[in-house]
């Protein structure tokens, strides 16, 4: 069988279009966010790169707050947590407007005073506080709820207990 012949018009091998990140600075085209960019040309990396650029426009007028390193000392927390709403002192934080239904007005100021300061020392918001005093105090209303039908009901089965054991001579 012979051969077939050599195409007249070979279809010509296309050549690789150059990198579009070669026009840049070395600092530019090797940064993480330029490198790894998944686009063939430079349109597309201007379709891909141009909401990434509105994105970071945003963020630049946002207010921020800068997290302390691992070796950050204990102004630098503090004046983080002042950030976040952590009153600048302890005496700050403020008892919820319901107040605390399962203390009693005499306990709650030494009560509140320590917790204060150890909120404080976690950095919890004046917000945070009040949700944590919030939680607590239904918390405790729960647990004194239970409490008190735990008693009654075991008044009611030692007064049955009674009743079957003394009969009618129980009520005299």
């Amino acid at each position: 069988m012979p051969e077939p012949a050599p195409n007249p018009n070979p279809t010509p091998t296309p050549t690789p279009a150059p990198d579009w990140r070669a026009g840049l600075p070395e600092d530019v085209r090797s940064a993480p966010t330029i490198a790894g960019l998944k686009a063939g040309t430079a349109a597309e990396a201007v379709a891909v790169m141009a909401p990434m650029l509105l994105s970071a426009e945003r963020m630049v007028g946002a207010e921020k707050v800068a997290i302390p390193g691992k070796e950050a000392k204990p102004e630098e927390w503090a004046a983080f947590w002042n950030r976040l709403g952590r009153p600048e002192k302890s005496d700050g934080y403020e008892i919820p407007k319901e107040g605390l239904k399962s203390l009693k007005p005499d306990q709650q100021a030494e009560w509140i005073k320590g917790l204060h300061g150890r909120l404080h020392e976690l950095g919890l918001s004046r917000q945070q506080a009040a949700g944590v005093l919030r939680f607590f105090d239904e918390d405790q209303a729960l647990a004194a709820a239970a409490e008190e039908k735990r008693v009654a009901d075991e008044k009611a089965a030692g007064e049955a207990a009674l009743r079957k054991t003394w009969g009618e001579s129980f009520d005299e």
